[in-house]
């Protein structure tokens, strides 16, 4: 080999210059050869490379090893076919020899019969051979001359024929001139010109039978159907059978359509009856394959429809329902057609209808126009209900604006009663969105659209709108409420001085409640509504998840009216008190002009010299749990929800622990010690209890905590080293 060492020193030089690459250090105890000489030149071992070598070999006598027992176990097959095949080839042969002698035998036993072929019998043989085929010729050169000659005739024996409603004669005759043509050449003109002519009569005859035709079908007489049929297959014509029977039969219902209006009701059930009667009476006595005819039949009428402009003005966002209707009548005509059975084609069912190949079925096709109307429901259905919640806003604001009428004079429980309409309005706007929202859920069931589809477009679209509505109205009537408070209130000097006690309007308390109550009664009826949706999606972890995503967003609608009836209720609770705080706020006594301030502000101070409208509220803040306990007891649910979300009601800042021991005298009292006494009821009780001492004790300490952060900020100079007095 060119290049290899000559001795034992060039093969160490060698062997090092390969394996310089090789970082493992040379292994003292090597005992071979080579390894020793290395070693002593401190060059790398040759171990790894002899040991991964070693690894290598055993592998390959594995795979050697597997391969060998595959190739015998294949010699082994292969030897038993081969022994049968030897087998079989040794039978041919054997079969073979008797086979050649006998043809051997045949072909003797033909010559020795045969006469010598100068001999005068072969010579008459020959003769006789070459008189028939000249005859052959003959006889074709007559076929063709003949039918030259009576192409010249048959238009006018066809046309006599139609005319005495021969058909059968006008067929065969015309099956007869089609078969002369195959004698000519069928590039040539004369062919040409003959088949426009036999198209002619073809047609002629065609239109001969339409009218009767159209009786038969009508009439039903399938013995003329089956005559037709025949005629038509006898000149090899029967796709135009099938294509007048299937014009004939779809004209009924396409007509019927048209009348009506363009009704889809009508159309399903004329596809309807048009199938039972196919399945029952026509395809069977026909037909080979009756259910192929039906197919076609059914295709051909639904083809024959502009459904695809008919759903495309269906996909407006206000005819919505329209669109659910058709799809659920078309769903009910595929649903009822297949359980129509098909009837056994007769045995002597003249036609035979070629099945069309990769084609839907008609019911498949027909709903397979709606996918993509299924596929953005979510979207049109939530603009369907912003829609139709939007048109109720005019008769809603109509029906509000006239429960203000009867607060015009100004009589006592006049405006507890326009409450209590409006309480009485808000709930039928919650009712009318719960049939809306059961509408939708109907119309996604009926549109084959999960449930929780429906939800998502009532929870993106209609609770907003729902909630928009009913807190604006009702922010609407506290205003006009406060306002009218105003417009009849005292003077504020005279509060002051004919020392007038805070005294709420407890009839409009009790019609607010009513307020409070719309909260609760929409998060029932969505917790109703989220069994339902869960139920039907728990078997499809996506729609589960998804179901549960809209329940939580949903969530937050009753919440916010909560909120917004919540703070109705305290603005009613507290209102006597903003009253008697704002004419306290414009006693004489609290601000100094600036040129009379020192360095501290001299105020009443609530708890030593406090004046008779301090006192005044702060027994009335103190009366007020024993005026709201029986109310709390009998408006239990009511009051109890959302109480939690009761501003400042987890707030542990707004009082302070070590507050005053109240002093002995009963008019003596502070807005500390309403607060300290909260919180101990709040103790008592525990936050996860929920009993109506506490429910109480937390709309106490959430009305105090506003009226207090209220007074604060109505006294903005008032030193702030002296707020240690409120507490």
């Amino acid at each position: 080999m060119a290049g290899a060492p000559v001795d034992d020193r060039d093969r160490v030089v060698w062997l090092a210059e390969t394996i310089n690459s090789t970082s493992a250090p040379a292994d003292s105890s090597a005992t071979g050869r080579w390894s020793q000489k290395l070693a002593t030149n401190g060059l790398p071992s040759l171990m790894p490379i002899s040991t991964e070598l070693q690894r290598i070999r055993t592998r390959l006598q594995e795979q050697q090893s597997i391969l060998t027992s595959k190739l015998n176990a294949q010699m082994s097959v292969a030897h038993t076919v081969v022994a049968e095949a030897m087998d079989e080839a040794h039978k041919i042969q054997n079969d073979s020899i008797v086979l050649r002698s006998t043809v051997h035998n045949t072909e003797q036993a033909y010559f020795d019969r045969m006469p010598r072929k100068n001999h005068q019998e072969a010579q008459a043989l020959m003769e006789l051979h070459r008189l028939a085929q000249v005859k052959q010729r003959m006889e074709a050169a007559r076929d063709t001359l003949h039918a030259a000659e009576s192409w010249s005739s048959v238009e006018t024996e066809v046309e006599a024929h139609l005319t005495q409603r021969d058909w059968e004669r006008a067929a065969q005759r015309l099956a007869g001139m089609e078969h002369t043509l195959r004698n000519f050449d069928s590039s040539s003109e004369y062919v040409t010109a003959k088949s426009v002519v036999l198209d002619r009569l073809l047609t002629s005859l065609d239109h001969s039978m339409a009218n009767t035709f159209s009786d038969a079908i009508r009439e039903r007489d399938l013995d003329t159907l089956v005559r037709f049929a025949r005629i038509y297959s006898s000149v090899h014509r029967i796709q135009m059978f099938i294509d007048r029977y299937i014009s004939e039969r779809a004209n009924p219902v396409l007509l019927e359509w048209e009348t009506s209006g363009r009704s889809v009701a009508t159309l399903c059930k004329s596809l309807c009856n048009t199938t039972r009667e196919e399945n029952s009476v026509f395809a069977p006595k026909l037909f080979q394959n009756p259910s192929d005819s039906v197919e076609h039949l059914l295709r051909t009428i639904l083809n024959s429809i502009p459904l695809q402009d008919l759903l495309q003005q269906l996909g407006s966002t206000e005819r919505l329902p329209d669109l659910v209707e058709t799809y659920a009548e078309f769903a009910s005509l595929c649903s009822e057609s297949m359980t129509i059975p098909s009837s056994k084609a007769a045995d002597d069912a003249p036609v035979f209808l070629a099945t069309l190949k990769d084609t839907k079925p008609w019911q498949k096709g027909l709903l397979e126009l709606f996918v993509p109307y299924q596929t953005n429901y979510a979207e049109r259905e939530a603009a369907y209900l912003q829609a139709e919640f939007e048109r109720s806003t005019a008769k809603f604001e109509a029906q509000r604006d006239r429960a203000f009428v009867r607060t015009a004079d100004a009589s006592p429980g006049s405006w507890a009663a326009c409450i209590q309409e409006i309480a009485t309005l808000s709930r039928d706007q919650v009712a009318m969105c719960e049939q809306q929202w059961r509408n939708a859920s109907d119309r996604a069931q009926k549109l084959g659209v999960k449930k929780v589809v429906a939800y998502s477009a009532v929870q993106t679209s209609l609770l907003p709108a729902l909630s928009a509505r009913l807190v604006s109205s009702w922010e609407y009537v506290n205003a006009r409420h406060t306002r009218h408070m105003q417009t009849f209130a005292c003077d504020p000097h005279e509060i002051v001085a004919q020392d007038m006690e805070p005294i709420p309007e407890w009839d409009v308390i009790h019609a607010s409640l009513e307020l409070l109550e719309i909260g609760r009664y929409l998060d029932g009826k969505l917790q109703r509504i989220d069994t339902s949706v869960h139920n039907s999606s728990s078997e499809d972890n996506t729609s589960q998840e998804h179901a549960h995503l809209s329940s939580q967003s949903a969530k937050a609608f009753p919440l916010k009216l909560a909120h917004a009836a919540q703070n109705f209720v305290m603005t009613q609770l507290l209102s006597p008190f903003r009253r008697q705080l704002e004419a306290y706020s414009t006693h004489g006594q609290i601000f100094m002009t600036k040129t009379e301030r020192t360095t501290e502000v001299e105020v009443p101070s609530f708890s030593h010299t406090a004046t008779e409208a301090m006192v005044k509220i702060g027994e009335g803040l103190l009366n007020l749990p024993r005026l709201l306990e029986p109310l709390v007891d009998r408006e239990y649910a009511t009051f109890v929800y959302a109480v939690d979300t009761l501003p400042y009601v987890h707030d542990d800042n707004q009082a302070d622990t070590h507050t005053k021991e109240p002093t002995t005298t009963h008019r003596t009292a502070s807005i500390s010690s309403l607060l300290h006494y909260l919180e101990d009821t709040n103790e008592r009780s525990g936050p996860s209890t929920y009993t109506a001492e506490h429910v109480l004790s937390l709309w106490l300490r959430s009305l105090a905590s506003n009226l207090l952060h209220e007074l604060v900020a109505s006294l903005p100079d008032i030193n702030t080293s002296r707020l240690s007095a409120l507490h």
